[in-house]
């Protein structure tokens, strides 16, 4: 038997169990108005769709984030701001991304947000928006716009 002090951490697509998880992360953000308030339903319908990513440490869930896609056509407003599309090419709102507590401030928002990026290039997204008023400074300095 191999003995390791070493702590396993990683990110990887959610699990349909993962969503409660998801849940005890995204809940105390929602009573405080940082994310939006999604029912255990909706939830576990994007958990099982396959938007939601999470990042575990030793097995448990310590960050979460979901890439929900869109088709983007010309004519038609697309996300923040109404941007309005030129050529139809596949989007992606990043949302639910979040931290648990105590995890926060050691660069796991950075790999996160590098996971997502990675995800949405192999499916063949070209484009990522995000909607926030709490947290803008923080993908600005990622450049967001």
């Amino acid at each position: 038997a191999m003995v390791s002090r070493d702590q396993y951490e990683g990110t990887r697509p959610a699990k349909p169990g993962d969503w409660i998880h998801i849940k005890n992360i995204l809940e105390p953000l929602a009573k405080e108005g940082t994310t939006v308030v999604m029912s255990d339903e909706a939830l576990i319908k994007e958990v099982s769709g396959g938007n939601f990513s999470v990042m575990e440490r030793d097995g448990k869930v310590i960050a979460c984030a979901a890439l929900r896609r869109y088709e983007c056509r010309p004519g038609e407003a697309e996300g923040a701001e109404g941007a309005e599309c030129e050529d139809t090419w596949p989007v992606a709102e990043v949302a639910a991304f979040a931290v648990r507590p105590g995890y926060r401030n050691e660069g796991r928002g950075d790999q996160l947000l590098q996971y997502l990026e990675s995800r949405a290039r192999s499916a063949g997204i070209e484009k990522l928006f995000l909607l926030t008023t709490r947290t803008a400074d923080w993908f600005v300095e990622r450049g967001f716009v």
